[in-house]
Formats: structure tokens, C-alpha cells, sequence
């Protein structure tokens, strides 16, 4: 306890062990330790939601993976959060597994992207939209300009978003 003035401060301050600096990347259950406080949901009905949400998330991610122009991380960076206050089981198995487990650690560690993810992402933003721009004056010839403008528009936008991002 500590007297500030006439106030009484009660708050003492606690340095947790997940708040230490570490050399590498930390293991999976450290990052579900969240200061000891749980974030499941209390509501059964409200985790069973947030679980078939998750899931959701889960298969438009996979399906991101395979159809080109629709992102798969984001999606699976959602289903993360979902499951978080549905499962820590399945947010520990999303975070364990080997193709995106590392991507998603270190977003939910660092909140950055990887350089080569950005690359990967503007590039492909750049090229399916300039396809899409395209097609579009090929196929829609009376609005083909305002398809050209709403394109351009989102895919500076998504530029910029990731560009803005922490690497």
C-alpha cells in the first residue's frame, strides 16, 4: 500500500513471468496463460457459438489457402479469437499446427507480419485485382468504370493496411 496525498493506492504492482523478455519465441502454453484470467466464455450457449463460429472461420481459412484473391490467415486469425472464449483446446490445436501454427504464434506473441507475408499478399492483391479490373471491362462495358474505381479503391486500401503493419 502506498499513500498518495490523502488517497489510499491498494494496487500494488505485479510483474508477471509472462511479462519477461524472451530469446525465442514463446512455447504455446505461455501464450494461453493470460495473467491467470481465463477467457472462456461463462454462457454455455454463448461457447458453443463462438466454437461453430470458430469452425466457420476455420473452413473459409482453408478455403483461403486454395482460392486465390480470398485471404486464408485472416480467417484463421479470427477462429483463434474464437475459440479463445469457446475452447482452449482448439485455440491450442490451431496454435500447434504445423502449417499455420508459427503464423499465428507470432501474431497473437508480436501482433506483426511477416516481410515475406506482406509480399506474398500486396502481390496478390495487385494481380487478382488487376484480373478482376480486367475481366470486368471485358464482361460489364456500361460499368466498367465505376467496377474500376471500387477495385482500385480497395486494393490501395489493402496495401496500405498491410504496408502499415508491424514487421
Amino acid at each position: 500500500m502506498h499513500r498518495a496525498g490523502a488517497c489510499l493506492i491498494t494496487s500494488p504492482i505485479r510483474l508477471n513471468q509472462s511479462t519477461k523478455r524472451q530469446s525465442g519465441p514463446p512455447s504455446p502454453a505461455m501464450i494461453l496463460q493470460n495473467e491467470g484470467v481465463s477467457q472462456v466464455h461463462a454462457n454455455p450457449t454463448a461457447r458453443w457459438l463462438y466454437a461453430v463460429i470458430g469452425f466457420g472461420f476455420v473452413g473459409i481459412g482453408i478455403i483461403g489457402y486454395i482460392l486465390p484473391g480470398l485471404p486464408g490467415t485472416v480467417f484463421l486469425v479470427l477462429a483463434l479469437g474464437a475459440f479463445r472464449k469457446s475452447n482452449p483446446v482448439l485455440e491450442q490445436r490451431l496454435l500447434n499446427n504445423r502449417y499455420v501454427g508459427k503464423t499465428l504464434r507470432d501474431w497473437e506473441t508480436y501482433r506483426r507480419v511477416p516481410v515475406r507475408i506482406k509480399v506474398i499478399s500486396i502481390t496478390c492483391i495487385w494481380v487478382f485485382g488487376s484480373a478482376t479490373i480486367y475481366r470486368g471491362f471485358q464482361l460489364w462495358h456500361n460499368v466498367a468504370g465505376l467496377i474500376t474505381a471500387c477495385m482500385l479503391a480497395l486494393m490501395v486500401f489493402g496495401t496500405v493496411y498491410i504496408l502499415r503493419q508491424k514487421s
